[in-house]
């Protein structure tokens, strides 16, 4: 069974990528910034969504 890609099914989704293509914060910045409770995002998640969904 393949892997999900939490960002790609974060709630604030268009946010991320906004930041992601601004380049205005790092990916480590990003990925802090959407952590939750309920949706852990890692600095290895936004790479991987980088690079393979935008």
């Amino acid at each position: 069974m393949p892997n999900i890609c939490k960002i790609c099914t974060h709630p604030r989704l268009q946010e991320i990528n906004a930041d992601i293509i601004s380049q205005r914060i790092s990916m480590r910045e990003i990925a802090n910034k959407y952590a939750t409770d309920d949706h852990n995002v890692s600095y290895s998640g936004v790479r991987y969504h980088k690079k393979h969904h935008l």
